[in-house]
């Protein structure tokens, strides 16, 4: 009983931390969009500034109160396996310096009470998912993110349906889906993620696998309805990861640096054709070659961030809009109030400097050579998992931005997917020294508290 509600509780917070209820917490919250708006002025970055207070959690007290329960849930959870949750996350330094280098930022914020709260929260939600790898299996977290998927999806379709005033975008991306998340990006970005986690569940589970089938379906037909281009420019890109990362595995190391080089050389020449010669191929994607307006925050956000190069700005002290220096002279050069540098490292910069960038990267490439090992020492598919998200995070952030952002499901699931791969590996080595021929991959308990 008590794991039936431990799991509901996940799937209800994962929901609160990917924007689900948007429509309900903050109904009349102006949407962020993604390019600027036709005919901007002053005086719509003026009402648009009014609606949007620089610290919503000061001016929603229904978003604070449902913080503060999830909050207050998760520490319980975590007392509960206190001794399981602490060793392991000990093992995470890198991604524990780097939270307290957050926290200590608000020694050269610009605003430095704005930036120890956010510092807090930013805590509290990366400590939820860290309490979700040490309690969960791989074969677990990933049913976990289908029922979370499969609510978000049926729930959206419900609010069209019924609320279309509220599902349905108008103004700039004027009939766009955007469901219960108030906006067409959070929408398509999430619906992205959980196609490919369906279609690998599908692969994976052999009971119900028609209806995981028909889940990836519904996600990628939603994912179409939200326009993100983004994102449905990325989901075929990653479902392609499945059989490179199957081949990858299976292979010695030095053909896969050699396949991974090849990759980045691949990758780094598309790069450069889009840079000196981007008017027809952003074309063929539907983008014009500023990426809707993106180059020109890009290019306003990096003199910004040579001002403080090092140190940054402050840990969410560039994005103030009026109530910061910084923000206020984008959103007046731009003419539109711009939410964010749609670049998680360019937001990473701003806020933390070349310094935080690094301890972020180092982070990375320690979880990603773990999540490698993991996929090295799996029989099964469900092994890829990590090396899957990872990819999705890394990938991602070139245009929109989610690393180190608190209270965001992206966040939350890298820090789940580190922990549970390091556990995962632990428990291997563990399994393969009483049971050398045991097949491990999905079928581990959580460790023990």
């Amino acid at each position: 009983m008590f794991k039936l509600f431990e799991k509901a509780f996940v799937v209800f917070a994962l929901l609160f931390f990917a924007g689900a209820f948007t429509i309900i917490l903050q109904p009349d919250k102006h949407a962020d969009d993604d390019m600027p708006p036709p005919n901007s002025s002053a005086a719509v970055l003026h009402l648009y500034a009014k609606n949007n207070d620089a610290d919503p959690t000061e001016k929603n007290p229904l978003n604070l109160a449902l913080e503060i329960v999830i909050y207050s849930v998760t520490a319980g959870l975590i007392a509960r396996n206190l001794r399981s949750y602490m060793r392991l996350a000990w093992k995470h330094k890198l991604l524990l310096i780097l939270l307290a280098f957050a926290a200590v930022s608000a020694l050269w914020s610009a605003d430095p009470a704005f930036t120890f709260r956010r510092s807090l929260v930013l805590f509290a939600s990366t400590s939820f998912g860290v309490y979700v790898g040490t309690r969960f299996t791989m074969r677990e977290l990933l049913r976990l993110l289908c029922a979370t998927g499969a609510v978000a999806a049926l729930a959206s379709c419900l609010v069209v349906v019924l609320r279309p005033d509220y599902g349905i975008a108008s103004g700039v991306n004027a009939g766009a889906w955007q469901g219960i998340f108030g906006q067409k990006n959070p929408f398509g970005r999430f619906m992205s993620l959980e196609a490919l986690v369906f279609v690998l569940a599908a692969f994976v589970e052999e009971e119900w696998r028609w209806l995981y089938g028909l889940g990836a379906l519904l996600c990628a037909g939603l994912l179409a309805m939200a326009r993100d281009t983004t994102a449905y420019l990325m989901l075929p890109f990653l479902l392609t990861l499945i059989p490179f990362f199957q081949y990858v595995r299976r292979h010695s190391l030095a053909r896969t640096v050699l396949i991974l080089a090849a990759v980045g050389a691949i990758l780094a020449a598309f790069g450069s054709l889009i840079v000196l010669s981007p008017d027809k191929i952003l074309a063929a994607m539907g983008k014009d070659s500023s990426l809707s307006g993106r180059t020109d925050i890009w290019a306003m956000v990096w003199q910004k961030i040579l001002e403080h190069p090092v140190l940054g700005h402050g840990y969410s002290a560039f994005w103030l809009g009026w109530n910061g220096k910084d923000s206020s002279d984008i959103w007046m050069a731009l003419q539109w109030p711009v939410p964010h540098s749609h670049n998680g490292f360019l937001d990473l910069l701003a806020d933390l400097g070349f310094a935080g960038l690094f301890l972020f990267l180092a982070g990375y490439i320690s979880g990603f050579r773990s999540a490698l090992r993991c996929a090295r020492a799996s029989r099964t598919l469900l092994g890829l998992f990590p090396l899957l998200y990872f990819s999705f995070m890394i990938l991602f952030n070139f245009s929109e931005s989610s690393i180190l952002k608190q209270e965001s499901v992206y966040w939350v699931l890298y820090a789940a997917t580190w922990v549970l791969t390091t556990r995962w590996l632990q428990l291997a080595v563990t399994a393969a020294s009483l049971a050398p021929d045991r097949e491990l991959a999905g079928s581990l308990a959580p460790a023990p508290a």
